[in-house]
This record gives structure tokens, C-alpha cells and sequence, in this order.
């Protein structure tokens, strides 16, 4: 059993550079973290490119196989959909947290799981996370 997961995150980079490091670091340490984002399928079945900032956020802002994608008219605007586990929302948070220093204030993630809203925010270098229960708009 599982989760769906919307996803709308608006980041602008002060930092690009640090911000792939710190989630190839991330990437590093999946075995003490836990979890497996499955890098090897994803590298080798959809291309992706861990030198590619989108396909990079994609491993842990996305379910497997997808990619962030631009919709709307806002080049910063990046959004998902997706299935997966319970403990998936966790692995996005935490991703956003190691992206925060190298992130503009005022960039920002959206978590839709099935009820509820989770925001993060980058300010002063760090994420401040704010919750809801219940239906949401955006």
C-alpha cells in the first residue's frame, strides 16, 4: 500500500553547484539513511543524468522513472505526480532541507499527499516547514 504525492517546487539557485553535491552526498548515504532511490535502474532504464540538476532532484522529488517538469509559464516552477510509499514524503523533506543553504529565500516545495499540505521554505540558508490537515487548495 502506498501514497499519491503532488509535488510543486519552486526553487532558484544561489548555489547550484553546492546544491548537487549536498544531494549527491545524500545520494552517498542511502545505505545509513535506509532507503533506496534506485539510481542504477534509473540511470540505466529512463537516462537519467545525476549531473542534470532536474534529473538529479528528480530521484528524491519524484516516484521512480519521472522527472520534475515544467507546466506553467513560471521557468522556476517545477512540478510531479506519483505513487509511492508512506515514508516517501520523509525523503523529500529531508532532500529539500540539504538544498536549503543553496537556495534563494523564498524558494519553495509543496507536498499534496493524500490529505494535508506540507510547505518548506529556504530562508536565511535553511527550510522552516509548515503543515495542514485536511483538504487544501493551492
Amino acid at each position: 500500500m502506498g501514497q499519491t504525492y503532488a509535488v510543486y517546487l519552486k526553487v532558484q539557485f544561489k548555489d547550484e553547484e553546492g546544491a548537487k553535491k549536498a544531494l549527491k552526498d545524500k545520494l552517498n548515504r542511502e545505505n545509513e539513511d535506509n532507503v533506496s532511490y534506485g539510481v542504477e535502474r534509473l540511470q540505466s532504464q529512463h537516462g537519467f543524468d545525476l549531473d542534470n540538476i532536474i534529473d538529479l532532484m528528480s530521484v528524491f522529488f519524484c516516484g521512480f522513472g519521472n522527472r520534475l517538469r515544467r507546466e506553467t509559464p513560471d521557468p522556476d516552477l517545477l512540478t510531479t505526480d506519483f505513487d509511492a510509499c508512506y515514508a516517501w514524503e520523509g525523503v523529500m523533506q529531508e532532500a529539500f532541507n540539504v538544498m536549503a543553504p543553496f537556495l534563494k529565500d523564498g524558494s519553495y516545495i509543496k507536498i499534496y499527499p493524500d490529505s494535508g499540505k506540507d510547505v518548506g521554505v529556504a530562508m536565511d540558508g535553511k527550510s522552516k516547514w509548515f503543515y495542514t490537515d485536511g483538504p487544501t487548495s493551492l
